[in-house]
């Protein structure tokens, strides 16, 4: 059986039709480029689980072909991993993503619209606090309906975890991509967090120095030191403390030697602070582990300590002020 003859013709209008579904592919375009949320956190720290500590967002907007309805937002948190599942009110919880054991927890979310390109009153504004829980590597997908213009607001929101956290330098951690038939845009999200400083309360304390023989001092250049101790009451626990002395008379002060008050009658004399047998600077502030969550019992010494005036006898008097932060 001889085979008939194939002439050009009869493939035609098999690549007429392949032309046309080739045409009719649908194809989004991003009209806001990729997105960067970048914020380091001012956070106030809190030993409360599941307190939201502050949040921020991002808006992807891309222009579809009307038959182009189907996204796929793929989250990858390269810098993170999974914490726990953290109480986000009304019964809700959503998964929680962490830096380190001690940084606070994130919560990854989005909301979605769709609107005409050219619609006055399409909105454009950012929306804080997304209703679509992401979790890590595993893709949503939605329909998105309703006009050519297609609107991914990504929201990230910070919550304590219960217990010690600290501050962690801003860094990556992860994208949020968002692909319509392959083509789409990319949320890029960059946190860190600074934990505000909370005052602890300092119970006011008077130290009377034992009389001192002038010419000891004369010949000591310091002498008469005694011990004291300050009260030091925090309203957290596993956080770090840090203490500052100011020279109540000499707001300038920087140094270790405390200037006279009113009432002072003696001169070649000064006053001097100390902490484990080092002199304590003005205005230098200085870390003094963690608190405790109940009173601490943080301890001093004073010292008379000659000066290059006249030595006359007489009395003295100094005051400094101890300003105690943990954060």
């Amino acid at each position: 059986m001889q085979s008939a003859p194939i002439h050009p013709r009869t493939i035609l209008p098999a690549l007429a039709l392949l032309a046309a579904a080739a045409g009719a592919s649908a194809a989004c375009r991003p009209i806001s480029g990729d997105v960067f949320i970048d914020r380091v956190f001012d956070v106030a720290f809190t030993e409360l689980p599941d307190q939201i500590l502050g949040s921020a967002s991002g808006m992807l907007s891309m222009v579809c072909d009307a038959t182009d309805k189907r996204a796929e937002i793929r989250p990858q948190f390269s810098g993170l991993r999974y914490a726990r599942d953290v109480s986000t009110g009304g019964g809700y919880f959503s998964p929680a993503y962490e830096i380190n054991p001690t940084s606070p927890l994130i919560v990854f979310s989005f909301k979605y619209g769709a609107c005409d390109e050219f619609d006055p009153e399409c909105p454009i504004e950012e929306v804080e606090n997304g209703g679509i829980d992401l979790r890590d590597g595993v893709p949503e997908l939605v329909n998105i309906v309703g006009g050519d213009r297609k609107d991914i607001v990504l929201s990230i929101s910070i919550y304590s975890r219960g217990g010690p956290m600290r501050d962690v330098a801003a860094a990556p951690l992860g994208t949020v991509a968002t692909t319509f038939s392959g083509s789409g845009g990319t949320h890029h999200v960059t946190a860190g967090f600074r934990f505000r400083a909370q005052t602890c309360a300092v119970t006011p304390q008077s130290v009377t120095l034992d009389p001192i023989d002038a010419r000891t001092l004369d010949r000591q250049q310091s002498a008469g030191e005694k011990s004291f101790n300050v009260a030091v009451n925090c309203g957290a626990s596993g956080r770090p403390l840090v203490l500052e002395m100011s020279d109540v008379h000499d707001l300038a002060n920087t140094g270790d030697v405390l200037a006279p008050a009113p009432g002072t009658t003696t001169t070649g004399v000064a006053l001097q602070v100390l902490q484990d047998g080092t002199p304590v600077r003005m205005q230098q502030p200085w870390s003094y582990g963690t608190t405790t969550g109940t009173v601490m019992s943080v301890p001093f010494s004073a010292r008379y300590l000659r000066t290059p005036a006249e030595l006359r006898t007489g009395s003295i008097l100094g005051e400094v002020s101890l300003l105690a932060d943990y954060y």
